[in-house]
């Protein structure tokens, strides 16, 4: 094996996928394959995805007669993938130039690093009044202000939860792992977990990987709040090995959309209360920061 696989879920959205495809074309170092996964996209739709597929023999298109949902879709490219790296790229994102050439070179001077995070950085289209864009640039602000720059920890991943582009990770490492397909919110940031759970080595750098289109679509923008308590109750019952700070955002936040939801947790209200580590006032500094994730 040798190279970088590039796994791409779409659904219904080939514009911007158009633009996602071409910022790893128009990579430094070229990509070993860039599998399209097309989740069921409607039938309008057909053409153009056979036209991006075109643009390079580098391009393998995967048909979903029906959708199935961004989480099987990535664990098919997992299965397919036959690069000696693996990294995903959503549909309405792009990567910086240098991605996959800083990435490999990451690798080759750090042989422990089984997955290497990058930074990410905001694609300047979206207005930079919405709160969005200034949610997203505060959290840049202070990520390095919150439970300290440790990686290969959960809180790490329950702090800044980074864009999925921002990873690259070994063939064999992410092969042994899937995407939950039972979740549509935090099935990337329950992986990370898992993880680190099972002690794979992660590695951050400081050079930007890719960049976030903030628009009305992103699917996050429109996740049921149903959806992320069950997110955090997969994680309480998931029996990970969680330290002090990753124990109390899960308690703090599953608290506070359980109440969002109109629904008092007894069990998340006493996890915070009875925390032993943290006092209110740190309770307070990190509940502004930390509730809407």
């Amino acid at each position: 094996m040798s190279g970088l696989s590039v796994i791409i879920p779409t659904f219904n959205r080939t514009k911007f996928l158009t633009e996602a495809v071409i910022s790893v074309l128009e990579q430094t170092v070229l990509p070993h394959e860039i599998l399209i996964i097309n989740d069921g996209s409607s039938p309008e739709f057909e053409h153009d995805l056979e036209k991006i597929a075109s643009l390079s023999p580098l391009i393998e298109l995967i048909n979903n007669d029906t959708q199935k949902g961004v989480s099987f879709s990535r664990n098919q490219g997992i299965e397919a993938a036959s690069g000696a790296f693996i990294s995903f790229l959503d549909d309405d994102d792009i990567l910086e130039m240098n991605f996959i050439k800083r990435g490999i070179a990451e690798f080759n001077e750090n042989e422990k690093a089984d997955v290497l995070i990058s930074n990410t950085d905001i694609l300047e289209s979206g207005s930079t009044q919405s709160h969005g864009y200034k949610h997203f640039r505060k959290l840049m602000r202070n990520k390095s202000t919150l439970v300290g720059d440790e990686v290969n920890d959960a809180s790490f991943f329950l702090t800044h939860c980074p864009m999925i582009h921002s990873f690259i990770f070994k063939n064999p490492v992410i092969k042994q792992f899937q995407f939950p397909e039972d979740l549509k919110y935090g099935e990337d940031m329950y992986l990370w977990i898992e993880m680190v759970d099972s002690e794979i080595n992660f590695k951050r750098v400081d050079w930007i990987g890719g960049y976030f289109r903030l628009h009305k679509g992103n699917v996050s923008s429109h996740i049921d709040i149903g959806e992320k308590i069950n997110f955090y109750e997969k994680i309480v019952n998931s029996g990970f090995d969680l330290n002090e700070h990753s124990s109390f955002l899960v308690a703090l936040r599953g608290f506070y959309w359980s109440l969002r939801s109109g629904s008092f947790s007894k069990r998340y209200f006493w996890s915070v209360i009875k925390h032993p580590v943290w006092s209110l006032k740190a309770i307070w500094k990190r509940a502004k920061i930390h509730l809407h994730h």
